[in-house]
């Protein structure tokens, strides 16, 4: 957790590039990855922070998060005060993106315009055409987002998801509105990595041989908790 923090304070406090991406080097023969705009939030944690430290640690491939901003649910991605460096465009061979419920196209052109072979991934955790009625964003989401979305995620090259059923909905939706889209999709569940925990003191032993499971959780994910009570009884 504590490289964590570290990478979290030393985006948000320093300004000089070679400060803010260490790790920046454009020949260094590995396989470029950028993560714009990751969120201070568990699917933050899981499906951008940990995996692109992770990737740090391997001789193949090189991460960069442009920034981390705190969650903000009543602002879409757009209206973010993250821009990103020119030098970062240029240096990635992918560009992982949220889901993005406003028009997606002109950040698109406008990534496509520093750096043309670049290709574009989109990271779905959860499927916003199929929320529950009973879940607290249902009435969040209205039918043009969704619908802006789907146009979005056709303008990828590639779909990261978090749930393969996820993605095979993605697919139905996409072969019967977009099918020219040629999207990718790529199951990818979060990330457990030990950068969490590594830190930790060691749990005491229980006495016991009950079985305990601890959940933390949001609110927002509390409905995810509540759907699987009847398996945890």
């Amino acid at each position: 957790m504590k490289k964590i923090e570290k990478l979290y304070y030393r985006l948000k406090n320093q300004t000089a590039f070679e400060k803010r991406y260490p790790i920046f080097k454009e020949d260094d023969g590995k396989i470029h990855l950028l993560f714009i705009s990751a969120p201070l939030s568990r699917a933050g944690y899981y499906r951008v922070i940990a995996p692109a430290l992770e990737l740090g640690r391997t001789g193949s491939h090189a991460a960069i998060i442009s920034n981390i901003h705190k969650q903000d649910f009543t602002r879409p991605f757009g209206h973010y005060d993250s821009p990103v460096d020119e030098q970062l465009i240029r240096w990635a061979h992918y560009i992982v993106l949220p889901a993005m419920l406003t028009d997606a196209a002109y950040i698109l052109k406008a990534l496509k315009a520093k750096n043309n072979d670049v290709q574009f991934v989109m990271d779905l955790d959860s499927n916003l055409h199929a929320i529950p009625k009973q879940h607290p964003y249902y009435l969040k989401i209205t039918q043009e987002q969704k619908k802006q979305l789907l146009a979005n995620i056709a303008r990828m090259n590639i779909i990261t998801g978090s749930s393969e059923g996820m993605l095979r909905y993605y697919d139905d939706l996409l072969n019967r509105h977009y099918p020219d889209a040629g999207v990718y999709m790529e199951y990818l569940p979060d990330l457990v990595s030990s950068l969490a925990y590594r830190h930790l003191p060691t749990p005491i032993g229980h006495e016991t041989i009950r079985l305990r499971i601890g959940i933390i959780t949001s609110g927002g994910a509390a409905y995810d908790v509540l759907s699987i009570r009847s398996v945890l009884k």
